[in-house]
Order: C-alpha cells, then structure tokens, then sequence
C-alpha cells in the first residue's frame, strides 16, 4: 500500500509537489520560498505561481504543502482567460 496516498495534499510536500509540477505542464512558473531562512524555531513558506500573462498567485503559511495547496487552489478556482 502507498502511504503516501494516505496522507492529505496539504500536509504532504511530495504530494503538493506533484500539483505544482502538474501546474507548470499547465504553463505556470513555480518558486517556492523560505520566508523565515535563518530562524529555526519559525517556519513560513510563500508558494508562488505566475502564468503566462505575469499574473501572480501568492499564498503563504507555515507549513510548505499547504502554502502550494492553498495557491493551486486559488488558480483552479479562478476561470482562466
């Protein structure tokens, strides 16, 4: 059995990693950054998409799947033009 399969998109890096790859097929750049690089006690993550047009998706949380889960969500939800 996977058991990657059995942990959710938003808490699995792999996973949410295979969203974003699935997003740039789609044409849109990815960066994921480290907002707090130096401070060991705090994480913060900002996924970032931009599409074709330049237009920018930016989420951010602490935990670095949810960050891409949460951006990959907003660009499915929005219709594109």
């Amino acid at each position: 059995m996977n058991q990657e399969a059995d942990v959710p998109f938003a808490t699995n890096i792999s996973l949410a990693l295979t969203v974003a790859e699935k997003l740039q097929t789609l044409g849109y750049t990815f960066k994921l950054k480290d907002l707090c690089p130096k401070d060991i006690e705090h994480d913060n993550w900002a996924a970032i998409f931009t599409d074709e047009q330049g237009t920018l998706v930016r989420q951010e949380h602490e935990n670095a799947a949810t960050a891409i889960c949460r951006a990959a969500f907003a660009i499915l939800s929005t219709p594109r033009q």
